[in-house]
């Protein structure tokens, strides 16, 4: 009766060459139990598919591409497709960052990217209607802009999935003394309560376009005009001086804006509406905190261009399931903390038989 692979293993006595195998792999044999195994190498396995895996998600091009490209070109593009689909069945957690490294990260940048969208309620119901929705928040380091944690819910981006993703933060042990976000109020509310003492900046470059949405590119009223100019020049403010200027002009708006706020029209409704939101962010003083800490960005442009980066990824590798997206964008999230595949190897063979960051 042939011994079973685990006896194979335990076996430590002297090998000596005896043969090959069908495949051409030298045979090994135990001079004093007669026991016979071959040498193995899973691992070097392991990092040659994912070698190909990393190149057919970082580069877009297409299976036969990658694979005309790779060292194991001359494969059908269903053989790769089939070697590449494990690391797709498995969404990664960031790596731990460690604990004295963790008080570093003074400033956070937060933001959320939907992977699936639902249809509006009132196409729900017809054949072929998106239903399934998740969102994957995303924190980076403001200075150096890489990803910090991230983690994926299948719902929409709402205050329960900022406060669920900001006591992880917390136990963690992240305590930035900045935030800098778009201004979504989940942030907002769940940072009051698991990072009380933090200072928010809010992004200006989404204040300008929130000023084109609410007023268009050319505003008519005069008040429009004025208001759409005070956003502008937010951006240009570098300087406590600057700042001075600036909120010298809010003051003449805010009285000039006394007298028709009493009118009732469409365009008095979005001046109405966008001044609320200003004067919400000059209220939690939200503008101007970068002029404090010397290196702050005031944009969270760097966030919003990884989430363009996985936006395009999403569009070239369309045709996949939702669970195949989540673990794609949690690839691509993973690559961009290292590049060392030995590291890279390691964490996904570590999560693979435990509990994916997807929670419902």
């Amino acid at each position: 009766m042939p011994l079973s692979h685990d006896i194979l293993r335990q076996c430590t006595h002297h090998f000596i060459k005896n043969g090959t195998t069908s495949s051409g792999t030298v045979r090994w044999r135990c001079t004093r139990c007669g026991t016979s195994k071959s040498a193995r190498r899973p691992r070097s396995k392991v990092n040659h598919q994912l070698a190909f895996f990393r190149d057919y998600l970082t580069h877009y091009d297409t299976r036969q591409r990658v694979a005309e490209r790779h060292e194991s070109g001359g494969r059908s593009r269903s053989t790769l497709y089939r070697r590449s689909r494990p690391f797709l069945d498995t969404v990664l957690p960031p790596l731990s960052i460690p604990h004295s490294d963790t008080p570093s990260r003074a400033a956070i940048m937060l933001d959320g990217f939907y992977i699936a969208y639902p249809s509006i309620k009132e196409h729900r119901h017809l054949p072929g209607a998106k239903t399934a929705t998740s969102i994957l928040l995303l924190a980076i380091d403001a200075y150096t802009h890489e990803p910090l944690h991230w983690h994926i819910y299948q719902r929409f981006e709402d205050v329960r999935a900022w406060n669920m993703f900001f006591a992880e933060l917390v136990k963690l042990g992240f305590s930035p003394k900045y935030l800098v976000h778009d201004g979504h109020s989940g942030i907002q509310r769940a940072s009051a309560i698991y990072l009380p003492e933090a200072r928010h900046q809010r992004c200006l470059v989404h204040m300008v376009r929130g000023a084109h949405r609410k007023l268009g590119i050319t505003p008519k009223s005069p008040l429009a005009r004025q208001l759409q100019s005070l956003i502008h020049h937010l951006v240009t403010v570098r300087t406590h001086a600057g700042k001075a200027v600036w909120l010298a002009a809010w003051g003449d708006y805010l009285a000039a804006f006394e007298y028709a706020e009493s009118t009732n029209t469409p365009q008095t409704n979005a001046l109405r509406g966008l001044k609320a939101i200003l004067m919400h962010a000059y209220e939690r003083d939200e503008l101007f905190t970068f002029l404090d800490e010397p290196g702050l960005p005031h944009t969270s442009n760097a966030i919003e261009s990884r989430n363009r980066v996985l936006r395009e990824a999403l569009r070239r590798h369309r045709g996949m399931t939702l669970s195949q997206r989540e673990a794609m964008v949690s690839w691509l999230l993973l690559l961009q903390q290292t590049d060392d595949l030995t590291v890279i190897r390691k964490h996904y063979e570590t999560t693979r038989n435990g509990a994916t960051l997807c929670d419902t």
